[in-house]
């Protein structure tokens, strides 16, 4: 680092050094990473909508973290109601549900949580809160087309039915499939059932988990939206689970303890993370970025600057 006085104020500037061309390994492993980006939907659906991790160690530790506490909680459900086949028979239906609750709550928190950081959000620091409610707009629009697009072609004939004649029949068939197929259609027919459709329908289930696990990407609008939305929002689908308990044969004190065992490690989570994310500087009233400056960083180097004599050595 470089350290520059001008004018009593000391700035730090980073040393840019020449960037090292990839080895062979890591430029094999980046195209490893794309061609599962295609093929594989779980890394298709994380390519497009897991949202950046900081540079932090702690960052990646927080995003290691949350993956492994859902993948523990499952396989300690997975074991806890193995006897049980009603409940497992549930479980995908469950699932899907339990998601599309909590994408559509965070879905329909993002417009009031807007207008409350418009409020909260200091005059100067309000453009920088615009570019997030973009870059989350943007994630909603990308997920909801992924989502519904795929769906609306394939039923647009009902659909235009529906809407335009007032006909409420319904065709499960495309009506390039209703009558005589040739060569090219059963060639796409064999794509659709063998490939296609079983790829988007994992794209779907991953679009859904990643909605739901970032509260509809509500970080984007502020960092630290993301643990007090999230939380929110599961707590409130817990209460309603609670209320009105649906265990399918599973007994009800084993279905509180894993339910109120779930609730409870996502609680601590979010406590870690936002903690994590104010220690870092972030605050509602400065906006979406943290509160770092050049005098700070640099009083951490070389200890505060007094007038007429320079920085003073940073105490040991």
């Amino acid at each position: 680092m470089v350290i520059v006085r001008k004018n009593n104020m000391v700035t730090v500037q980073p040393k840019h050094a020449p960037a090292a061309p990839a080895p062979p390994r890591w430029r094999s492993r980046v195209v490893l990473r794309r061609i599962a980006a295609v093929v594989l939907p779980w890394f298709a659906a994380r390519s497009l909508f897991k949202p950046k991790v900081g540079a932090l160690r702690k960052d990646r530790m927080l995003d290691r973290l949350s993956f492994w506490r859902a993948a523990l909680g499952l396989a300690v459900i997975a074991l806890a109601t193995f006897p049980y086949p009603r409940y497992w028979s549930e479980i995908p239906f469950n699932t899907y549900l339990k998601a599309t609750k909590t994408g559509g709550y965070a879905l329909l928190l993002l417009p009031p949580a807007f207008l409350v950081m418009l409020i909260v959000t200091r005059s100067g620091h309000r453009v920088r809160l615009m570019r997030g409610a973009l870059r989350t707009l943007g994630y909603a629009v990308l997920a909801l087309a992924a989502f519904y697009l795929p769906i609306v072609w394939f039923l647009r004939d009902d659909l235009s039915r529906l809407f335009v004649d007032g006909t409420h029949e319904f065709n499960p068939l495309p009506s390039f499939l209703s009558g005589r197929l040739g060569a090219a259609e059963v060639l796409f027919v064999v794509f659709l059932v063998v490939f296609l459709g079983p790829w988007y329908l994992g794209f779907w289930y991953c679009t859904i988990y990643w909605a739901a696990r970032t509260g509809f990407w509500i970080g984007a609008l502020h960092p630290l939206l993301t643990p007090i939305a999230t939380t929110s929002v599961m707590l409130l689908i817990t209460t309603k689970e609670i209320i009105k308990p649906e265990t399918n044969d599973v007994p009800h004190p084993l279905w509180l303890a894993l339910t109120l065992c779930g609730a409870a490690s996502s609680l601590l989570l979010a406590v870690f993370e936002y903690q994590h994310l104010r220690s870092t500087g972030h605050r509602f009233r400065s906006g979406p970025e943290p509160m770092t400056t050049d005098e700070t960083e640099a009083d951490a180097l070389t200890g505060p600057v007094v007038p007429g004599r320079g920085p003073e050595p940073h105490p040991r």
